[in-house]
Formats: C-alpha cells, structure tokens, sequence
C-alpha cells in the first residue's frame, strides 16, 4: 500500500474541494437557467443580480421595505364594508402588503374589535414590520398601536366605514320624527343648504310615509362652512321644533332653498315662521338668544368623531349611507335592517 506524503494529501484535498465547488457553481447555473426557462422560481444568485423580472407573463419587482400583514376586520354580512377602495389605497402606498381578511364575529376578530376598541368595520391592522416604511413614518400619528399591531384610522384621512358598531343614539333637542322605539332608528346629518340634501330629504319622508313606525329619522346639523346661510337655517329649523313645526318649516327650508340661501341676515326665516302660524315672538326670542347654538355646535362635533365631512351622511342602525343615494338604495338598506 503507498502512503501519501502530507503534501500530496493536501493537495488532492484542494482538487477535491475545487471539484465540489465548481460542481455547485455550474450547479446553480444550471438551476438559475431552469428557473428562468420553465417559470419555477429565482435563485438568489438572479436575484442579487435583478431588481426587476419578467417571467410567465409578470413582473416581479423588488421592494426594499419588509413584507407587512394587514388584517382586514370586516363583516360579511355588512351591505357597505367593501374594503376595496380603501385597499386600492393602501398597496399604493405600501406594496408589499399581504392582505388577511378576519371575520369580526369570530373569536379572532372579536379580540381586534375589543383590543384596539374599534368602531367601524371594516377595520384595518397591520403587523410591526409596518413601522419600517415609509407609509408609517409619514403618517404615525394616525395609528394605534396593541400588542406589537397597529390599527391605521381611516376615518381621520375621509374613508368612512360600512358598519359602526357604536352608530349615533338620540340625544336631548335632537329633532326626531316617526317612532321613536322603531327597529330602524335612521340618523342623518344634512345643510339645509344642501342641494343633495334637498333631494335626499324627499327620500326621507318618502320612507317614513312607507314604513310608518318601523323606522324613526332623527336629523342632526352639519352645517358646511362654504354655505354661509346654512347656520341661521339650522338655528330656525330648531326654533320652529320647538313648536312643533319642524316638518313644515324644514320642507320650505329645501323648497326655497336658493331664495333664502342667496339672502343676508335672519328676515327670511322669521317671515317664514309668520306664515306657518308659529309665535313669532318666541321664534324670534329663539332666533336673537341663538338658543340653539351650542346644539348644532355639538351636532357638527359628533359628525366630526364619526369621520363625517359631507351632507347628508345617514346612519340606518349600523349602516352609513354617504351622499344623496335614491330611493330604492334607502329602501334596499331600511329592508335588510327589518330582515327583510
């Protein structure tokens, strides 16, 4: 048997590893080279190469922010919590985001709505890997962090939610017509000012004319600061309730909306309170004491905290109706409320 020197040794080793290696390397080529012909996938060695590949039909771009979750909490049985607008939004922004959609009636979706106290559904939480983009640190102000999660609060950037799962309840002054313990209490903050809402407001009694007490429709003031006339008509509006004659008074609001909305000053609404026979001297005191100023104060508030910035916007129950919808959508909704 012939034994081989230490440096003979060495130096079959060295030819060995140099096999091996060059074995790997023409390997991976050969895997890269499948990759890319059959579609199968990228190797690191391309990668490291490419930021950006075409293959099968796709592109495949490289990011440099992290991969984040975002769990999207919703209801499916919710008539108005599509996501898709707001998740159009989002991959603009954040686009390598991997999208979880979580049942709120599950027990998972029960502990997000519990942990971040969340109001709304659809309800949108993103894991910590968020806080490493740029989305983040443009815009950390707008999220609650839990638990190494963090609920981005969409109401506060103008999306506004499908279902609130704390909807507005009737409050003292609130001005409410049909029946107060209705299964379908119907909230609406109008302008009087409003064209939609003068269109929107026939829908209204329409519904109420339909569904008798099964429905209420209590109106709630948000006067829009670009119509300069609409405070003084809310101030009247409540003034005339305070007699009873809110719905006369709040139909020739809207009938004559362009006369009195391109007038100065109170005249208008005190002639009208003459000709529907209101005490003029109590609707007047009412109107100079601006007795009802901090109630539409407060009404503009609370839209406020609902994320609410246009006329009309309707609670039915739950559901948020944005703008002036027809009537059939009004009525689809009042339905699915009563289990129709």
């Amino acid at each position: 048997m012939t034994t081989l020197t230490p440096e003979k040794k060495k130096q079959q080793n060295l030819i060995a590893l140099a096999i091996v290696l060059g074995g790997l390397f023409a390997g991976s080529l050969l895997v890269d080279f499948v990759q890319l012909a059959t579609g199968s996938g990228f190797s690191q060695h391309i990668l490291r190469k490419l930021s950006v590949l075409e293959t099968n039909g796709k592109t495949w771009v490289a990011y440099e922010e992290p991969k984040v979750t975002l769990e999207v909490i919703t209801d499916k049985s919710c008539l108005t919590c599509n996501s898709e607008e707001a998740l159009t939004w989002i991959r603009r922004l954040v686009p390598t985001v991997e999208v979880v959609e979580i049942d709120g009636a599950s027990v998972l979706g029960k502990k997000r709505i519990e942990d971040f106290h969340l109001t709304v559904l659809p309800g949108f939480i993103f894991s910590e890997e968020i806080k490493d983009t740029q989305f983040y640190t443009e815009t950390a102000e707008l999220f609650q962090a839990v638990d190494k999660r963090f609920a981005f609060q969409m109401q506060k950037i103008g999306f506004t939610g499908g279902k609130y799962l704390n909807p507005p309840t009737k409050e003292t002054n609130d001005i409410t017509l049909g029946n107060p313990d209705a299964p379908v209490q119907v909230v609406v903050y109008t302008d009087f000012q409003c064209e939609f809402c003068k269109d929107f407001h026939k829908n209204l009694s329409q519904a109420l004319d339909e569904y008798d007490d099964q429905i209420s429709v209590t109106y709630r003031h948000l006067p829009l600061s670009f119509h300069t006339q609409a405070p003084l008509a809310a101030l009247a509006s409540q003034c005339a309730h305070a007699q009873g004659k809110f719905p006369s008074f709040s139909d020739k609001l809207f009938e004559d909306q362009a006369t009195w909305g391109n007038a100065t000053g109170g005249a208008w609404f005190r002639n009208q309170a003459q000709a529907l026979k209101l005490n003029s001297r109590e609707f007047n005191t009412c109107m100079n004491n601006k007795t009802y100023a901090e109630k539409i104060a407060h009404d503009a508030f609370s839209a406020e905290e609902f994320g609410l910035t246009g006329t009309p916007s309707t609670f039915v129950n739950t559901t948020l109706i944005s703008g002036a919808v027809d009537y059939a959508t009004l009525k689809r909704v009042i339905e699915y409320h009563l289990g129709k």
